[in-house]
């Protein structure tokens, strides 16, 4: 996670695919979460990535439920379904997730 966002270290995505491949190969979910989103984003694995944020996010993870959120608010991976991807952020929102926060409201306000 601090390889992807940058803290503490240079944000470097190639390195922190790596290590959250090896977080999920180790039933992290938030490790499977952010390995989804190097396949779904950097990769062009749209389908495999989509489903292994799916799965981080159907074990309630916080993480997984945000990218969740991206994927079917904006069509990554799969088909856009804007109610379930806010049901999605809510639940990562009420866990603490301050970019689920922070998105929330945004779109209460009616900014996209």
């Amino acid at each position: 996670f601090r390889y992807m966002k940058g803290i503490g270290v240079k944000s470097n995505f190639e390195q922190a695919a790596q290590w959250a491949k090896k977080a999920m190969e180790h039933g992290n979910s938030l490790g499977q979460a952010i390995y989804g989103a190097y396949l779904l984003n950097v990769e062009k694995k749209r389908v495999e990535g989509y489903h292994l944020i799916q799965k981080s996010a159907d074990s309630g993870n916080a993480g997984g439920l945000y990218m969740l959120f991206h994927c079917l608010y904006y069509g990554k991976g799969c088909k856009v379904n804007k109610d379930t991807a806010l049901k999605c952020l809510e639940l990562s929102s009420y866990q603490g997730f301050s970019d689920a926060i922070a998105k929330l409201k945004i779109l209460k306000r009616g900014v996209k």
